[in-house]
């Protein structure tokens, strides 16, 4: 049977959702960024959704500027072979339970689901002066010495009360990484020239002290990699990837796209997907076999269907709101890192979410935490160089208040090269 293509159709849902309003510049990015938004989701439901659309029409790209994951350079490919074939012909998704509303103080329901479009005000970070931003870090955060990371310890007595020393660390050390622009991304760069919807950051271990933070998940799922060179991060959204808008059907092209797919495959430097993990995997590269990585998978527990979810952040520990979805990915890490012994540590965590008696937008600033009021939510990687041939560097990570510590949780070794240690003095 005949379709029109893929392009055409994709132009048609942009102008019934956008009429005069969604006009497509030059870069194909438009200027109106929640109409965008809209218009991203929808397209993604139609690209999948098509009677007959084979699944190697779901990730070729037909729609340039609006289609996520698409292979712009092929991954680089291992030296014993070519790539395997992603496959999850035996993945159905997820046994759902009901989305749990919440009302907004103007009438209007919204339900509790990480999603792009609600993000609140800190969406727009990004686009901030670095001046704005360092006047939203406050005074407390403590100072190592140079060439230390910061402990639990040097926030004793600091950030007020109810927090342990690792939870403080969290919200502190991910606000200065966010400040740092050293954060896996909420939203693409207004000046990005795709919209997508699985986002990733990356950091290089050097000489210096680094970081890599993570905020803002209230139902998403992360992919973290990290090794003795580097650290790759991502940020898979529950809407549209583990689930459709109420009363829709899920679609595991969609999945497929997002959560598969995009593990493999990023579309290039300068925008907020840049890499895909297989990219570093040749040996001697910061994913080779030689450099010991380990990953993660850090991912939402059930939302109870109660007005005090937020009182104890130990809620469902130990279940998964998306089992299946997380033992695809699994599969697939698996099959990335293909004769590799990889350690895949799952951490499941309790979502924030809204309580009553609020606006849209307070609603949304809450589940993100705009304030950094809490460590719930977020993640932080930490690297420190060793400071001359005779000592360890180190990396481990934080999952709200835990890790830390222990042989899944963090690493340390001898330095490979002069890049591995601090010789750079410390400036007057």
């Amino acid at each position: 049977m005949l379709r029109p293509p893929l392009f055409l159709l994709s132009v048609a849902v942009l102008v019934c959702l956008g009429g005069s309003r969604l006009a497509i510049p030059k870069h194909g990015v438009s200027q109106e960024h929640n109409h965008l938004s809209t218009a991203v989701t929808a397209i993604d439901q139609l690209a999948v959704g098509l009677a007959g659309l084979e699944e190697e029409d779901v990730t070729k790209g037909d729609i340039g500027f609006a289609n996520p994951a698409i292979v712009h350079d092929k991954p680089r490919k291992r030296d014993d072979g070519d790539e395997t074939e992603s496959d999850i012909s035996d993945y159905s998704g997820d046994d759902l339970p009901p989305l749990v509303p919440v009302v907004t103080t103007d009438g209007k329901t919204l339900y509790e689901e990480c999603s792009q479009d609600q993000c609140g005000d800190v969406c727009s970070a990004h686009t901030a002066s670095k001046r704005a931003l360092d006047r939203r870090l406050p005074p407390w955060r403590p100072k190592p010495p140079y060439g230390q990371w910061v402990s639990p310890d040097d926030y004793e007595d600091k950030i007020g009360k109810g927090n342990t020393n690792a939870e403080k660390l969290v919200r502190g050390e991910v606000h200065r990484a966010w400040v740092k622009q050293k954060v896996v991304p909420l939203t693409p760069a207004k000046d990005d020239p795709i919209a997508m919807s699985t986002l990733s950051h990356i950091i290089k271990f050097a000489d210096q002290v680094d970081d890599l933070g993570a905020f803002g998940f209230w139902g998403c799922t992360s992919v973290v990699v990290v090794s003795r060179r580097g650290a790759w991060a991502n940020r898979i959204f529950e809407k549209p990837t583990f689930r459709g808008d109420p009363g829709s059907l899920w679609n595991a092209g969609i999945f497929k796209r997002n959560a598969i797919h995009a593990l493999r495959e990023g579309v290039g430097e300068g925008t907020a997907h840049a890499f895909g993990i297989p990219h570093f995997r040749a040996r001697g590269d910061m994913f080779g076999d030689d450099a010991e990585p380990k990953a993660f998978i850090y991912t939402p527990r059930p939302r109870p269907d109660k007005k005090d979810a937020n009182i104890d952040k130990e809620t469902n520990q130990g279940k998964l709101l998306y089992p299946k979805g997380v033992e695809a990915i699994k599969k697939e890490l698996e099959k990335i890192f293909d004769g590799y012994s990889l350690n895949i540590e799952v951490v499941d965590y309790s979502p924030l979410m809204a309580p009553p008696g609020l606006s849209q937008k307070e609603i949304n600033n809450y589940r993100v935490d705009k304030g950094f009021d809490t460590a719930r939510g977020k993640f932080l990687v930490q690297y420190r160089p060793a400071p001359d041939y005779m000592s360890h560097a180190s990396w481990r990570i934080w999952f709200e208040g835990k890790g830390g510590k222990g042989d899944a949780w963090s690493d340390e070794w001898k330095p490979e090269t002069s890049s591995s240690f601090n010789q750079v003095l410390k400036p007057k």
